[in-house]
């Protein structure tokens, strides 16, 4: 239990780095979206922990976090789904290249991680707070790219935000059934409620 916990807040500081680039890049400041992105991180970490620790479809994880912060992005942050794509694409991306480019300072290569005295919590340690650094500093610098997406909606933007969110659940069921994973289904009933919500509640206010 306490390995769990442990890997839980690690996972955090490095959901916290990869989302402070994906709002920070795009002019949005991290603080006003804490309380939603801190929910969704924890959501997401516990749906990745069951996943690797319930089946060996390991290469699904990181699809599932591309999805939600795409989703965050549109009904969240308030983006069309060009400027969520672009945003989450950008902000795993950096983050990416930013903890590639840590491991190979340090080690000269992946295969070197095995040899070092470095564990993968001081990697995800150190990524994360130079991510949130990194994504604070261009903010406050002005540096990044406009929000300012209005103009590159289209028609059919809902119905395929739609169209995704129910092939992902379609996706997700499919992984439950084949491998029985009742309470991963129950973590993601309760992320995918936390999108409708907003959803209603942006829809409301037009």
């Amino acid at each position: 239990m306490w390995n769990v916990l442990v890997s839980m807040i690690f996972a955090t500081i490095e959901g916290l780095a990869v989302y402070a680039l994906m709002l920070y890049i795009f002019r949005f400041d991290l603080r006003k979206f804490i309380i939603p992105v801190l929910i969704i991180i924890t959501l997401t970490n516990l749906q990745s922990y069951l996943i690797l620790k319930s089946t060996d479809i390991s290469y699904v994880v990181p699809v599932i976090n591309i999805l939600f912060s795409i989703l965050f992005m549109k009904y969240i942050a308030g983006l069309p789904i060009i400027g969520a794509l672009a945003s989450g694409a950008i902000g795993f991306l950096s983050f990416s290249l930013l903890q590639f480019l840590i491991v190979s300072t340090l080690f000269g290569s992946l295969d070197g991680l095995n040899d070092q005295n470095f564990t993968r919590y001081q990697i995800q340690l150190l990524t994360g707070v130079l991510g949130l650094v990194i994504g604070k500093l261009l903010y406050k610098f002005g540096i990044g790219f406009t929000n300012e997406f209005e103009r590159l909606e289209f028609k059919f933007e809902r119905p395929l935000i739609y169209g995704i969110s129910l092939l992902f659940l379609g996706a997700f069921i499919f992984i439950m059934y084949s491998e029985n994973l009742l309470l991963a289904g129950m973590f993601f009933i309760g992320s995918m409620a936390l999108f409708l919500y907003y959803a209603i509640k942006k829809e409301r206010e037009h």
